[in-house]
This record gives C-alpha cells, structure tokens and sequence, in this order.
C-alpha cells in the first residue's frame, strides 16, 4: 500500500473510530421512537409494596445507532429493576459502590441497534410506595413503572393489568376491557393510576360522548363529585365542538386535599380537584372554573406536550387557561377569584422580574410566587393581549393549527409564534420578544381630550400617551352623550397618539382598553434593573437633572451593575447640580468597575464633585487615586468644555475645580 493510501487509511479509520466513541454515549432523538407498554403489577396496599413485569417494544426510526438508554426509575431501598433486551441481559450503568441511584437510570444494550431494527425489553421491577399510602385509603402513581427517559415527554401506546387486593379498586388513564381486565390506553404521555379503598370511597360513572368519564369520592365528598362529573362531561362537549375533538378515550376525576384551592393535571386523562369535602367553602363557579381549567391541560401538555421535563410550563398553563376563559364565557361562569391575569399585573406593581423565558437555574434562584404571577397570571394575560393585537378570527385559526400540528410532539413559544405569524401574515417578533424575554409592560394614558361642534355634528380629539417600555396597538372606546359608542386603536409605534372621533353628540367618557385584553397596571410600576438601565441609556445628559433625581434611589436598591449606567446617571445629576447625588453616582461607578480607564474616569469626577461640596483633602485622595490607575484616557465632555486626561488631575491636585 503506497504512503498515500495508508495515510488516507489512518485517517478513515480514525474518523470512523471518533464517530462510534460519539455514538456509544446516551443520545435523545428529535423524534423519540414510538413505543409500546404491555405491563403487569401486583399491589400490597397494606403494606405499600408493588412488583411487576413489563416489556417495550419499539423500532429504531432514527438514523443513528442506538447502544444506551435511559430509565425513569430510581433504585433504592426495596427498589429494583432487571432488564433483558432482545433476549440477553442489559447492563444498568451504576456508579461503583452506590446503593442508591436517582433516576434517570443509564441501560447497555447487550448489542446496538441498529436504524430500522427492532428491540423488545422485557423488564421485572419491584417499587415501595410506604410513605405515600398516609391513612385517607387512597394512593396516586404517577410513576407506576419503569418508562423510557429521553429528556422530555412523548406519546406512547399501553396495555396494563393491575391486581389488588379484594376490597381495593382501580382506575388509570386508559380504558378497561373488561373481557381481558386489561386497561388499554392510545396516545399518553403519562400512564398513572389511582389506588382507593372500596370501604372509603365510591365512584361515579358518566359518558361524554365516547369519553368514559369517573370520580372518585368519599362519603362526604360524593355532592361534590356528581357535581364536578355534570361539569366535566358538559365541559368535555364544549372543547370537542370548539376544537373539533377531545384526544383521550378517558377522564377521571380524583379527590386532593381538604381545601377547595383549585387543582392539577396528575396524568394523562386523569385530574385532580381539591375540597370536595368542604364543598360549601366555595361557589359552584369555582369548581366549574377547576374542572373546566384541568381539563384544557389534556389538550396542552397532554396531547401538544411541552419543551423538556416541565410538562407545565407557562406557554401550556396559558394556552390552556385560553381554553378554560372560552368555556366560562359560554357558559357565563364567573371569572376565577381575582382573575388570573390580576397576580401579574400584582406582580409587577411589587417590583417582580416577569420574565417568561429563563434558564433553569434563574428558575431555581427566584423566592416569590411565580407560579401565580408569572406561569398563570402572565401567560394568561399574553394570550389576552395576542388575541387582542392579531384578531380573535386569526387567533382561533392559530390556536387550532397548533393543535393539530403539533399532536404527540413538543411545541415551545417560537414554535407559536411562527403559527402566528404565518395566519396573521404578520411579523410578530416585538410582541413575543417583549411578552417573553422581557420584564417590558404596556402602560398607556390619556393626555388629553375635547370636543367642538361641527355643521355635522360634533368631533372629539383624544390625546393618547405611550409611557411603558412596550408599546402596542391600545383599544380607545369613546362615549357620547347619545349612547352611542366608537372604538378606536393606537398606533403601536407611536409614542402619542390622536384619535378624532365624528358623532352626533358630544363626548361624554372615554376609556382605554375597556375590555381589559392588555392587562396594563394602575399607574407605573416600579423599573427592573434592565428597564432601567434602558431608560438612563435612552436619556439626554443635559436638561435631564430632575429625572435622575427621581431615578436614583431604585437604582441604588437594584444595585445597577453597569458602569455605563451609573456613568450617565451622574452625569445628568451633574448637569442639574445634584452634586452630592452625583458624587453617589460615581462612587457606584467605581464599585462595579475592574477597567482602569473607567476606574480613572469615576475617581477624577469624584474628586470634581468633592471640590464642588468643599471637601478638598477628600478631592486630592479622590485626584490622587485617579492618576495611579495609569490610564492614558482622554476624556471629553464638550458641553462643560472639559477634556479630562492625567495632565489635566495633576493640575487639580494644585488648584480646585471650579465648574465654569
């Protein structure tokens, strides 16, 4: 073989060599392979015990090799698991000497899979449910058995035969064929079933349509339950007329904790709603509103699932609480206590970062309620606002689309985004860029309004003023004295706006957004850091003085941590001779900075700022400090005929600075 070929040799197998290394580790597909669940298990309620078999089955669509998978299983004490893959035994890939693993759980395959080829894991596992069982004679599993782990949730086939112990029932989120006592369930993402004491609880049995629907309740709960079941069935035929279908075969409803709080999508085709003992605790719409709000979720996050291992992200709970607002408004049901969209707007009146789109470890660092201000109250609010700014006609065809588009896969907000645009024919990214990456908020007011009388009639001019960081087209509703009433709308990029209304009579009242589909606060809330920094960077440096006023003490509680910030911020306070506020200023400046030409800059205005207070020993420590930073840097402030550089604090420290 000639030096050539053996090089080019060398080079192939090492290529090939590099690529099996990245192939051997574990891997998740796009589009996981769609599997099937035949299991088998056998409880001991009394004393918390599960075994069971399984086998998965599924064929490699992918285009890569498969050689690892995960588990969704933890091992620990009377926890275990064994798997054969296509006959031979698979390796669980454990750390050395641990005795307790956290799932997800790594599997070798005895044999790698090759695309197109199929595997069957055949699985025996043993579980431990003690400290759930408590003493109310019920048990949820949401994790009944060892499933696939890829990173996020996908939508699988299953057929699962529980056994129990005389005097204890059964339901899940499938089906029951009871010919075979097998319940069969297509298209779930989550296969979970409820446990229960026959002594302790009954059930209730309903049909809507082709749904089985089932609530489970105890003596004291049973008003509540036939009530809810009523609501569920209703709501289940308002959501398939709406969308055109309903995509589980099943519903159950299941009893949570004492208080009537609200509820929980706890699997697939199952929910749970919480009080049904203390029913008389709450009115009949609130439970409506819950079981009516739980059941959106099987649509969004059941059916069109969410970006990683949070099923419940906020772009779900929102497009699910659009589905619950629909059935309430058909059905007249009033609004949930304080309306949703009110705990941001609350929010944001409490100085609260609402960004939507973080990472999960500035996820993990925030200690206030973001649940309710942001993961519904935000999201609700931004489906509002979006209807509102795109048109109800356009949003319905949206909505539907990303049904349809999106069944069994993961959808996240720029995937909705796209869908919007598209039947809009709008570019839409200022508002998805401002609902979700920022803490921006529209906040709009009227300046100004008047009418005079015309040979017509009369004619009103309405002054409308933008004074939020965001800006969107603001529904204006004008009253006249006939009862007669127009609606206008703002122009987004205008900072003021001035409708001119014709009528037959005089104005009489004028409203903004009288619908209430922007969710704008009261009055201005108080400025984020990044609102904040913008609004200083946005600002002129002269003639501004009054406003930094203002301006300074949140930014000294936000603790701003841009130089540049704080640069322009004295500045401005110099220009309107808030010395001492200045002086602030430039110490924060010198605080958040390791750059010497901006540590020399922040030094030599302090010592300018001292000599104007009268603290001369504390201006030359100030001058003194400036020059051993050995910046070279001129500085030039035209407007005060100004040119700052090392020759220029040499002369300070002999004279004091007198502003001209």
């Amino acid at each position: 073989m000639s030096i050539l070929k053996s090089f080019f040799a060398i080079v192939l197998w090492s290529w090939l060599g590099t690529l099996a290394a990245a192939q051997s580790g574990f891997w998740s597909p796009v589009t996981p392979p769609r599997a099937e669940y035949r299991i088998e298990c056998t409880f001991d309620p009394a004393n918390g015990l599960q075994e069971g078999r399984e086998s998965i089955t599924f064929r490699n669509t992918t285009s890569r090799t498969m050689e690892r998978l995960a588990f969704f299983w933890s091992l620990r004490s009377q926890q275990t698991l064994s798997v054969l893959a296509n006959g031979k035994p698979a390796t669980l890939l454990t750390p050395p000497g641990r005795t307790e693993v956290k799932a997800p759980l790594l599997l070798q395959l005895p044999e790698p899979l090759r695309p197109g080829a199929e595997l069957e894991l055949k699985i025996e596992f043993h579980n431990s449910y003690e400290s759930q069982l408590g003493s109310k004679g019920g048990l949820l599993l949401q994790n009944l058995y060892p499933h696939l782990w890829w990173g996020f949730g996908t939508m699988d086939d299953y057929e699962v035969r529980i056994k129990v112990p005389q005097g204890w029932g059964v339901l899940t989120s499938g089906v029951l064929d009871e010919a075979s006592g097998i319940w069969k369930g297509k298209d779930i993402r989550n296969f979970a079933a409820w446990l229960f004491d026959e002594k302790k609880y009954s059930v209730e049995h309903a049909q809507a349509g082709d749904v089985q629907v089932a609530a489970v309740h105890t003596a004291a709960g049973a008003k509540c339950a036939q009530f809810l079941l009523r609501t569920a069935v209703d709501a289940i035929g308002f959501y398939r007329e709406r969308f055109g279908f309903y995509p589980h075969r099943s519903l159950t409803i299941i009893p949570g904790g004492d208080y009537p709080a609200g509820g929980y999508p706890a699997a697939t085709a199952m929910v749970v709603i919480h009080g049904q003992e203390q029913m008389e605790k709450k009115p009949e719409d609130h439970f409506r509103w819950i079981t009516a709000h739980e059941i959106g979720h099987m649509y969004w996050s059941e059916y069109v699932l969410a970006e990683g291992e949070d099923e419940l992200n906020w772009l779900m709970i929102g497009l699910g609480i659009f589905a619950d607002r629909e059935y309430r408004r058909a059905r007249g049901i009033a609004a949930p206590v304080g309306n949703l969209p009110t705990f941001y707007v609350g929010g944001l009146m409490n100085g609260v970062d609402t960004t939507m789109d973080l990472s999960d470890d500035k996820l993990e660092l925030i200690d206030w309620d973001y649940n309710n201000i942001v993961e519904h109250g935000k999201s609700s609010a931004m489906m509002d606002a979006l209807e509102s700014t795109i048109g109800a006609s356009v949003f319905d065809r949206a909505y539907r689309r990303a049904l349809h588009e999106f069944r069994g896969r993961r959808m996240n907000w720029r995937d909705f985004q796209r869908i919007c645009e598209e039947e809009s024919g709008e570019d839409l990214g200022w508002f998805f860029e401002s609902w979700v990456r920022s803490n921006q908020y529209s906040y709009y007011q009227i300046t100004k309004h008047e009418s005079e009388q015309t040979a017509n009639g009369w004619r009103s001019e309405i002054e409308v003023e933008s004074k939020g960081a965001r800006r969107e087209s603001v529904p204006v509703a004008a009253a006249f004295g006939d009862g007669s009433e127009q609606t206008q709308r703002t122009d987004r990029l205008a900072e003021v706006s001035v409708l001119v209304f014709e009528s037959k009579a005089p104005l009489k009242d004028v409203k903004l957004d009288p619908a209430n589909t922007l969710w704008m606060p009261p009055s201005q809330p108080p400025l984020m850091a990044a609102d904040l920094e913008r609004k200083i960077l946005a600002m002129n440096l002269t003639g501004t003085g009054k406003e930094a006023l203002q301006l300074l003490p949140r930014a000294k509680e936000l603790r701003l941590g841009s130089p540049h910030s704080w640069l322009r911020l004295g500045m401005m306070l110099y220009d309107g001779k808030y010395y001492a506020e200045s002086l602030e200023c430039f110490q924060e400046m010198s605080a958040t900075t390791q750059d010497k030409n901006d540590q020399f800059l922040a030094l030599a205005a302090q010592g300018i700022l001292l000599d104007l207070l009268g603290r001369r020993e504390a201006a030359i420590e100030a001058y003194r400090a400036a020059q051993a930073t050995g910046s070279l840097q001129v500085f030039r402030a035209d407007q005060y005929k100004l040119q700052i550089d090392q020759k220029w604090v040499e002369e300070r420290l002999e004279t004091p600075f007198k502003r001209e």
